[in-house]
């Protein structure tokens, strides 16, 4: 990974959006940017037990046609970078533990109110069936409490 004045200027105009995030070149020459994160790590030495902070880059984007780094290069402006950034920016969005279980809570209703319309559409369509199935089964002398209903 090496650095150039893109990546420089690049850097220094997303670092205004999160101070852990920078610009670097790949081998290959695509641009990534990448955010600055620590990391623990355990190890032994002479019987003593220590803990390391390393630090880690994650990759966040690549600056391509998809923004992954399997697309094509693609020499994207300052803008058009920074509103993606921000578009995809999770860590800073200020998200609750609230919001992110209000907004599970509506997955999960839409998931059932379209399970529900999935089964009575079902009956819907198969009511002709059913009607002949039953045809000839006389409801009138059950008994009521029996049924529970």
């Amino acid at each position: 990974m090496r650095t150039d004045s893109r990546t420089d200027i690049l850097t220094h105009h997303i670092k205004k959006i999160d101070p852990l995030l920078y610009c670097e070149r790949e081998v290959n020459g695509m641009i990534c940017v990448y955010r600055d994160s620590k990391r623990v790590e355990y190890f032994e030495f002479d019987g003593q037990k220590y803990l390391h902070l390393k630090s880690v880059p994650n990759i966040i984007l690549a600056l391509t046609d998809n923004w992954s780094v399997r697309g094509n290069p693609v020499d994207w402006g300052i803008e058009p970078l920074i509103h993606r950034l921000q578009e995809i920016d999770c860590w800073n969005k200020g998200r609750t533990a609230d919001d992110l279980i209000e907004d599970y809570e509506k997955m999960q209703e839409s998931k059932d109110r379209a399970r529900m319309n999935g089964h009575e559409a079902f009956l819907r369509d198969n009511r002709s069936v059913f009607k002949k199935a039953f045809n000839d089964i006389n409801t009138s002398n059950l008994n009521v409490k029996e049924r529970g209903i």
